[in-house]
């Protein structure tokens, strides 16, 4: 990696001991970063975030704090901080046993390096990310790099899809430009299309289901547990930002949110209640696939079940 050429790259670091701060930053000065935001809090580290000079990696302590530091490259991956959820992120630890690694994954993190981090082992380990970043994947629980085979069983049937890389972009020689920018904001809206229908998908399997049994037990309680189910899924939604594209989505989502807060009030839901969650869902999931034929057709299911009533 010539360090010439990242003169333009930004770092993110954030170490709580003050004199290993000071050897990590150098080390990043040594490598050819022109710019390195050193955190002494997590509030700075939120603070650079939102920086005018944005950051392309981020390199972070997780041995204080480590919560509020998964918790923030949680909010960086789907997008509630910064603009850009594919940056680069490594964690060091000083602790790397199996719960601390597990967590720092499932929040997003690329790499993870044993501390005390030697130059050598940073600099390599950036300049393969800056060459070889694995594909991102997003599931109603997860957004972030794939991972090996059997870390995470759900990656399966996850879409993999290939990221912008600003750090790469840089390292190349040149600034991020315009067009970079705006392929950044285009797979950031597509991951969120991706995690919305991924929402949606276990709705309309619980719906359909309860519908089911519903219709063959009149008058049965018991569906506390799916319909909660389906409130964790709802509430999922709440925190996230709407691509401009499906903007006008927004009203079937608040209109699916009355429909199940009815549901959760009913002390006996019916099949018809179960179906109508079912069919705002459906057309929620056929509205973002950009499938009209297929939101025509549930818009008439939902005709046909109020004519019938």
């Amino acid at each position: 990696m010539d360090s010439q050429k990242l003169k333009s790259a930004t770092v993110v670091l954030f170490e709580n001991n003050g004199e290993m701060r000071r050897l990590l930053k150098s080390a990043l000065l040594g490598i050819g970063f022109g710019f390195v935001h050193d955190c002494r809090t997590v509030d700075q580290v939120r603070d650079a975030a939102i920086a005018d000079t944005k950051p392309d990696i981020y390199v972070l302590d997780l041995d204080y704090h480590k919560d509020v530091i998964c918790e923030i490259i949680s909010d960086i991956r789907h997008s509630r901080l910064g603009d850009n959820p594919f940056v680069i992120i490594i964690g060091m630890t000083q602790y790397p046993e199996k719960m601390t690694i597990q967590h720092v994954l499932d929040a997003g993190t690329d790499d993870l390096v044993a501390k005390p981090v030697s130059s050598k082992i940073l600099s390599e380990r950036i300049a393969y990310l800056t060459k070889n970043r694995k594909d991102f994947v997003v599931t109603p629980g997860y957004l972030g790099p794939k991972r090996a085979k059997g870390v995470r069983p759900d990656d399966e049937e996850a879409a993999k899809v290939k990221v912008p890389n600003s750090l790469r972009v840089k390292s190349t020689g040149r600034a991020l430009t315009k067009i970079d920018e705006i392929e950044i904001k285009r797979a950031a809206n597509s991951f969120t299309l991706q995690r919305l229908y991924g929402i949606m998908l276990p709705i309309i399997n619980i719906s359909t289901e309860m519908a089911e049994i519903a219709s063959s037990n009149p008058g049965k309680n018991g569906f506390k547990q799916e319909i909660e189910k389906i409130v964790v899924l709802l509430n999922e939604i709440n925190g996230i930002e709407m691509p401009e594209t499906v903007r006008d989505l927004n009203h079937l989502t608040t209109s699916l949110e009355k429909v199940v807060d009815q549901l959760v009030e009913a002390s006996s839901p019916s099949s018809r209640q179960f179906d109508i969650v079912r069919l705002h869902a459906q057309a929620i999931a056929a509205t973002m696939r950009g499938d009209n034929q297929g939101s025509g057709d549930v818009v008439s299911a939902f005709s046909n079940m109020f004519q019938d009533s």
